[in-house]
């Protein structure tokens, strides 16, 4: 716990780009194929239009994704909001770059006065993501 005046330890806010990772299957002895299980229709991979659920996700920045846990996968798809993350797609045997910029949370404050009773919930503009509940009082 910091002291008065020290700060603590500060968290990141991670962007993604607006995909589900779905199963990861093994084709072979240290090969896995990731599909796309869901695209979110307002994140930045579905306002691009090029990505679609069940696209085969192979690169993701210059890192093959082959081998990759679903962690790893997530780490590599999520960074500072606003940076750009190009992520290799293959469908139809087709192989298509996509280059993304990742989008802030979306943000989720839900209030409740605790003397009225009354609650209020606003959304921050961004793309869907995480979401963090903050609560204050409105007196």
């Amino acid at each position: 716990r910091p002291r008065h005046g020290q700060r603590g330890p500060t968290t990141q806010v991670k962007g993604g780009v607006g995909i589900e990772i779905g199963d990861i299957m093994w084709t072979g002895p240290s090969d896995t194929m990731v599909r796309i299980a869901s695209v979110d229709a307002n994140g930045p991979a579905g306002l691009s239009f090029m990505i679609k659920e069940g696209d085969e996700l192979c690169v993701i920045n210059k890192s093959r994704v082959s081998g990759l846990s679903a962690r790893e996968i997530e780490e590599l798809l999520q960074g500072p909001p606003h940076s750009f993350c190009t992520l290799r797609i293959r469908r139809d045997g087709v192989n298509r770059d996509v280059t993304l910029e990742r989008a802030a949370p979306k943000l989720k404050a839900r209030a409740r006065d605790p003397t009225c009773g009354e609650e209020a919930q606003r959304e921050s503009q961004g793309a869907p993501g995480g979401h963090y509940i903050v609560q204050f009082c409105a007196n």
